[in-house]
Formats: structure tokens, C-alpha cells, sequence
């Protein structure tokens, strides 16, 4: 249906059928997020062996990192307020997340301020994949792979990104925090 994304990851199965442009334009950085005054220490990966965590089926990983997650203690929640809610009703001790999607959804549900955001344990390069069964495909190549090759490329849409985050943070910035202890 599309000649091309932005957005596919290398060596994972769900894009074999398109052929990446290289370089990748930007990373897609896994972070892990505890409530704000928590006492879980995590400053390795390891330190997530031992521990309960969360992440929500509509994170979309490349299959290295699946597999990583897939050797961790980790609940998959469809919806992202049952994901918070287990994180502060402490039936996980974490939740793992992309970071552009978590802080988007964050700042939607008002939590922003109730979380602590890790740097990144993972980071995955997001590349543009051209269909193998686009007519354009050989137009699409050349294009592409001149535009992700200039720098200022990768400034815009990381800009770009940033602006449109910042964004739906201001605009939420007066959303109030469910309270999930008097939930029912």
C-alpha cells in the first residue's frame, strides 16, 4: 500500500520485505520509567532481572531487543493507563517504554511529573524501508539515500520531533493524574 516508511528496524523480521536506506535518520531510545520517589535503583540492564516490569503491546521493538525483554520479567498491557496503574499500585516496579511515545502519553495522562525517566538502555536506529514492490523504488533509493545522508536532515526531524513533543506537553500541562489508589 505505501512505497515507503519511515521507521523500519534492521535485521527484524516484520521489514524483511523492504530495503532500508542507510544511515538510519534517527534512534528510537527504550528507557525505563519508575514513579518519581521510588526506591528502585536501575543502572544496568541486569538490574531489571530482578524485578517486575511492564511494557505496553503498542511499543514497537526491533527483534534484538524483543528478544531482551522477551528474557525479562515483563507484563505486555494493551492499554497505557492499566500499564501506570500497575507501576503505581507497585505490581510492577517498571515500565519500559519508547522514549518519544512515553513522554507523549505521559504528558496526555498527566504523569509526567509523578515519573522518572532512565537515559537509554537500548537504542534502536529507525531507517527508511522502500517496498521491494514499488515502481518508484530505484527514484526512491537515490532520493532517499542523498537526504539521509546530509546532516541537517537528521536535525530537522529530530527538531521536528522535539517541537511536536514539547508540544503536547504544554498542552497537557494542566491535565490532572488519575488517582489510582481510589480507582475502581
Amino acid at each position: 500500500k505505501f512505497d515507503f516508511i519511515l521507521g523500519a528496524y534492521s535485521s527484524t523480521d516484520k521489514y524483511a520485505g523492504l530495503e532500508l536506506i542507510y544511515p538510519a535518520l534517527i534512534n528510537n531510545p527504550i528507557i525505563v520509567i519508575t514513579p518519581l520517589y521510588s526506591s528502585v535503583k536501575i543502572s544496568k540492564i541486569d538490574d531489571l532481572k530482578t524485578l517486575k516490569g511492564g511494557i505496553g503491546t503498542y511499543e514497537h521493538l526491533s527483534d534484538f531487543v524483543s528478544q531482551q525483554v522477551d528474557a525479562l520479567s515483563v507484563q505486555k498491557i494493551e492499554k497505557p493507563y492499566d500499564l501506570y496503574k500497575k507501576l503505581f499500585m507497585k505490581e510492577i516496579d517498571y515500565v519500559l517504554a519508547s522514549e518519544y511515545n512515553a513522554r507523549i502519553l505521559l504528558a496526555q495522562m498527566g504523569l509526567r511529573s509523578q515519573v522518572a525517566l532512565s537515559s537509554s538502555i537500548w537504542s534502536m536506529p529507525l531507517f527508511i524501508g522502500i517496498s521491494k514492490m514499488s515502481r518508484y523504488r530505484d527514484q526512491l533509493r537515490r532520493g532517499l539515500t542523498r537526504l539521509s545522508s546530509e546532516p541537517q536532515t537528521r536535525e530537522k526531524l529530530i527538531k521536528i520531533l522535539q517541537d511536536y513533543i514539547l508540544s503536547v506537553e504544554e498542552k497537557n500541562s494542566g491535565v490532572v493524574a488519575p488517582d489510582f489508589i481510589h480507582d475502581k
